[in-house]
């Protein structure tokens, strides 16, 4: 799950939700990640650029939106790290970790990265959060 942890330089970190069109067929997950594709909101890949977090869980057909938010570059996240996080450094680029079709994280892997690390924020082992931006 990607959860908004700052914003920076503004004074607060609240995001204005929007709906967007819903992916036929696509299900989603509370905080992961998606972008636009074809004029619906389908679920980020390990090393697409998400644009928008996802603000609902939602698998019913009939919804033919999906309540989200848009990313932006001064955003900062906070997710769990699939892999062994000692490996990383700030500015370093991971991919995302997909599970059951959804971007609920990141891994530790720099090969075709779209999230940076920010901080570690003391993360030392498999499933410690760190924080990051998507780039």
């Amino acid at each position: 799950m990607f959860k908004l942890a700052k914003i920076l330089n503004s004074a607060s970190n609240v995001v204005e939700p929007c709906r967007m069109p819903r992916g036929k067929g696509a299900s989603y997950r509370l905080g992961s990640l998606a972008l636009l594709k074809s004029g619906a909101l389908e679920n980020a890949a390990a090393t697409e650029t998400p644009t928008f977090v996802i603000g609902e869980s939602l698998t019913d057909e009939a919804a033919s939106t999906v309540l989200c938010y848009p990313i932006s570059p001064d955003m900062i996240f906070e997710a769990v790290c699939s892999g062994d996080p000692t490996s990383l450094v700030p500015g370093a680029r991971v991919t995302l970790n997909i599970v059951d079709g959804s971007a609920v994280g990141v891994t530790a892997s720099t090969s075709g990265g779209v999230c940076e690390i920010f901080n570690l924020g003391g993360a030392k082992n498999v499933g410690d959060a760190v924080f990051v931006r998507i780039v």
